[in-house]
């Protein structure tokens, strides 16, 4: 029979072997790299380089899309005062995970800034989610219902108000 001689396996065992080696070296060394990216972006976002976290935001974001890192990302375009983008991308934070309340809150915190509280309403009144409904009850605004048809009366009719949430009626 045929027979390999040994020196030329062991030269194909260390060879494969090293092959391994590297593959897994390298992905191993990859996700080193996307954590050091993060940490770098993060530690540039608490030292106020807003620019450059948002880059390193931006280039994980390529790797690893979540809500996390897109609303890292927004806090920094935000703070870059590039707030439309920063938005967008709170909102985009929201489609991935429809019960992210730090999300909520970024955009809350935007349109509050600015006094747009319809806008408030609308985001929280869209929500399906009713966590987020519950976190955020104090900005939701409902309609009042009433126990009496519309029409004009005669006489005064003593009118109760209640709420059937924890939320305050003012």
């Amino acid at each position: 029979g045929f027979t390999i001689p040994r020196f030329i396996l062991y030269t194909l065992f260390i060879i494969t072997g090293g092959v391994v080696v590297f593959l897994i070296t390298r992905d191993y060394q990859h996700a080193d790299s996307f954590q050091d990216k993060v940490e770098n972006a993060k530690n540039a976002y608490v030292n106020k380089q807003y620019k450059e976290a948002a880059n390193l935001f931006e280039d994980v974001l390529k790797t690893q899309y979540d809500g996390e890192l897109l609303i890292s990302y927004a806090d920094c375009l935000y703070e870059m005062g590039e707030t439309d983008r920063a938005l967008s991308n709170y909102y985009a934070a929201i489609e991935l995970d429809p019960e992210n309340e730090m999300a909520y809150a970024r955009i809350i915190t935007m349109y509050e800034e600015n006094d747009e509280f319809e806008e408030i309403n609308k985001l929280l009144m869209s929500s399906n989610s009713e966590k987020i409904r519950t976190a955020f009850q104090n900005y939701i605004v409902l309609t009042p219902e009433y126990n009496y048809e519309s029409g004009t009366y005669n006489r005064a009719i003593p009118l109760k108000i209640s709420t059937d949430t924890s939320g305050e009626i003012y």
